[in-house]
């Protein structure tokens, strides 16, 4: 049953993406069979299939967390680590690899301590991830000054740890109201 529901949605992707091209088009059936299949033998507790399953969606390059996690999963119901696949699938998941509501979706049969552990390292990667770039990038302005918060006074660069970080107003454009963005004319 699992099996059909699988090939019944890589039809109905299939139909909906037209633009992908062949190849990207191989890639992700790849990725959903092997997928499905690890799935199938993972609620079917055939763990060594389901293992090798995972590992062919992975090994497509197909960037979705879920093969991760579920991979984990398995090594943690074969007394192996799990928490190396937590982290990549945790990584990918909020590096935009994957959709979160798809992720939970995926997980929600999976309860008890195993999945503690798992959200446990969800949570620290999500932590990690936001303590090392709060702004996700973004420079925040003093509408006051027109400058970027924490700009040292001698009116040098300020000292960013995003990577092309932009100012989210113009440096040298004055505010005329601090409540009010001016738009250009």
């Amino acid at each position: 049953m699992v099996r059909l529901a699988v090939q019944l949605s890589i039809c109905l992707g299939l139909l909906c993406c037209p633009n992908l091209s062949a190849s990207a088009q191989d890639v992700q059936e790849k990725f959903e069979l092997a997928y499905g299949d690890g799935v199938h033998h993972f609620f079917s507790n055939q763990y060594p299939q389901a293992y090798a399953a995972f590992s062919r969606a992975i090994e497509t390059g197909y960037r979705d967390p879920r093969p991760f996690y579920f991979r984990g999963l398995v090594a943690e119901m074969t007394a192996r680590d799990g928490k190396p696949d937590f982290q990549v699938a945790a990584t990918l998941e909020f590096q935009g690899g994957g959709s979160t509501r798809l992720v939970n979706a995926a997980l929600e049969r999976i309860q008890g301590p195993i999945r503690t552990s798992l959200e446990t390292v969800r949570r620290e990667v999500r932590r990690q991830a936001a303590s090392a770039d709060p702004y996700n990038g973004l420079v925040i302005i003093d509408l006051k000054t027109g400058k970027p918060v924490g700009e040292p006074e001698d009116g040098s660069a300020p000292q960013s740890t995003a990577p092309n970080s932009k100012p989210l107003v113009p440096p040298g454009q004055e505010q005329t109201n601090p409540g009010r963005v001016d738009l250009p004319q």
